[in-house]
């Protein structure tokens, strides 16, 4: 295990990661790519840090970037993809940038896309908000990987929600299955089992073993388990449906989960509100300061808590070596 894993300069892996997007698309993009990919590594979500880049966003760059249809109005921004929206990270990007200067002169601003393509988690793209003093709310459906042990098979995606919270670090982003599609992935390469049962095989038998989870038929849990199962799984179908009022498909119709999934007819929904709405801001601040405080001294981390100026990064050393070899 010790063998697969690297220590790399945080400095230099983002230098690396913009030569590789260089040759693909322009030095701007570029740049964006390598920011938002690094912050994932220094936010500990490996599953869309270095490895992702080498495995989904590299495949799309040899094909160039993905066009996004933007339009408009007042205090309301869409993007349409084109195909399944291919490689949408720089496109969110800049949306929600846009979406929340809206939302700085109009108090609130509504962002949907259709085929926003492949963006990662979608936590990277709080910071930036949440320092702004915008609460930011983030949404999308994904290809079917959820199921039931009495409905035998994948009926909806993991279907990530993530909340980032206004003046402060707390961001809020979970999956509505047990884990993400990236997290089976990423345990298989590291020879890892996870340490609970986390889905159901082909047989319908419960595992934690990613290579009978990555096999056809097999699914994950809901992250709520046993009598329980409900409160996730209809809060995933939930984001089902708002996927579906961004333009996107629904359960199967998403598309495959099984491979790279370079392409899926998903939907995504982002809400920024500015602080201007809220009339109690300044007492909001101070009370979240003494909530806040009263987490830390329980020992809870808080979470969308990283360190932006981390110098080293731990990465795979497959992951690192692809990167560096067509460099």
């Amino acid at each position: 295990m010790k063998n697969k894993i690297i220590k790399v300069s945080s400095k230099i892996l983002e230098k690396e990661i913009i030569k590789k997007s260089n040759k693909y698309t322009s030095l701007r993009f570029s740049k964006i790519i390598a920011k938002l990919i690094i912050r994932a590594e220094k936010m500990n979500i490996l599953t869309h840090g270095l490895h992702y880049f080498v495995h989904s966003i590299e495949p799309h760059l040899t094909n160039g970037l993905t066009k996004h249809k933007i339009i408009q109005k007042k205090n309301y921004l869409y993007s349409l993809g084109e195909n399944g929206g291919g490689l949408g990270i720089v496109n969110t990007y800049d949306c929600l940038n846009k979406a929340s200067l809206i939302a700085k002169k109009t108090g609130v601003c509504v962002y949907s896309a259709k085929n926003p393509g492949k963006i990662g988690a979608l936590r990277i793209y709080c910071p930036e908000i949440i320092k702004k003093n915008q609460l930011i709310l983030l949404m999308k459906n994904t290809a079917p990987t959820q199921g039931l042990e009495k409905i035998k098979k994948a009926i909806i995606g993991t279907n990530p929600l993530s909340i980032g919270i206004p003046g402060s670090d707390f961001i809020y982003d979970s999956t509505t299955s047990t884990v993400a599609t990236n997290a089976i992935r990423l345990k298989k390469k590291y020879s890892q089992k996870f340490k609970h049962v986390v889905g159901i095989d082909k047989n319908n038998y419960p595992t934690n073993d990613p290579n009978k989870l990555l096999e056809d038929r097999a699914f994950l849990n809901t992250f709520a388990d046993g009598q329980f199962w409900y409160k996730s799984f209809y809060l995933g179908m939930a984001i089902e449906f708002i996927g579906a009022l961004c333009g996107g498909k629904t359960s199967y119709r998403v598309g495959k989960h099984k491979g790279k999934r370079l392409f899926s007819k998903e939907g995504l929904l982002a809400i920024i509100i500015d602080k201007k709405t809220f009339p109690n801001y300044r007492s909001y601040i101070k009370e979240i300061k003494l909530f806040l405080k009263d987490i830390k001294k329980s020992g809870l981390r808080i979470p969308g808590t990283y360190n932006d100026k981390q110098k080293y990064l731990y990465v795979l050393k497959a992951d690192y070596k692809k990167l560096k070899d067509s460099n």
